[in-house]
């Protein structure tokens, strides 16, 4: 991590996978985040290159190599009023992992995103599988402030799409919200205890199989944690 005043730039990251199908697929990309006073920011842009076996449509049964192009774009904007003792602060995101519905062309994370990105309830933990290649769009908005000295509560909302419409013409997946208290109860052990609700759009049907006529279901999710640090 190289430091520039204000500005913390993470150098270009390149990772390589060696998947099934012969897949090949390099990943490089750079994270800058910038702070200064109470006003903060940041972006990342990922992109994804390389190569991996897809069925060949000319000929039925049969695959052939194609040439893999993908990224990801993140942006984000806060303010953090840190003079007060309730510490309120106000980050904006959206992230963007832009997907035609062909393997080729989305944005792979290679790893599962576990709670941190796209909402608590995970039900977009593997991109792209958990939207079908047609992409991802979460844009946002999260709010923290001490409730008490030793009491921080974070308020996430995520409105979530894909980047191309199935073939309903659907694109909207869902809005989650995310309630989450964090208690410190001693110097090195903490419990977080989330409350989490997410309201399913139309586009969801044809990610899960849902029926047009079915109903969709509001879900809600919960956890309580204890974390321990040495």
């Amino acid at each position: 991590v190289l430091i520039f005043g204000a500005l913390k730039v993470a150098p270009a990251y390149y990772l390589r996978l060696n998947g099934a199908n012969k897949e090949r697929r390099h990943t490089a990309g750079l994270r800058l985040d910038a702070k200064m006073d109470g006003l903060s920011g940041g972006g990342a842009f990922y992109y994804q290159m390389g190569s991996v076996d897809v069925a060949d449509p000319d000929k039925p049964g049969e695959t052939k190599s194609g040439d893999i192009a993908a990224m990801l774009v993140a942006v984000d904007v806060g303010y953090a009023l840190e003079n007060m003792a309730a510490k309120p602060a106000l980050k904006l995101f959206a992230d963007y992992l832009p997907g035609d519905g062909k393997a080729l062309s989305a944005f792979d994370t290679l790893y599962a995103t576990n709670h941190k990105f796209y909402g608590e309830m995970d039900f977009f933990l593997n991109i792209p599988v958990h939207t079908k290649n047609r992409g991802l769009m979460d844009v946002g908005a999260q709010v923290k402030a001490a409730a008490h000295k030793k009491v921080d509560v974070l308020l996430t909302g995520h409105y979530l799409t894909t980047t191309k419409a199935d073939d309903a013409g659907e694109k909207g997946l869902g809005t989650e919200v995310d309630v989450k208290v964090m208690v410190k109860v001693l110097p090195h052990v903490g419990v977080n205890v989330l409350a989490a609700v997410f309201l399913p759009g139309e586009g969801m049907r044809s990610i899960k199989g849902i029926d047009k006529d079915a109903k969709l279901d509001t879900e809600v999710f919960g956890y309580v944690t204890c974390d321990v640090n040495f």
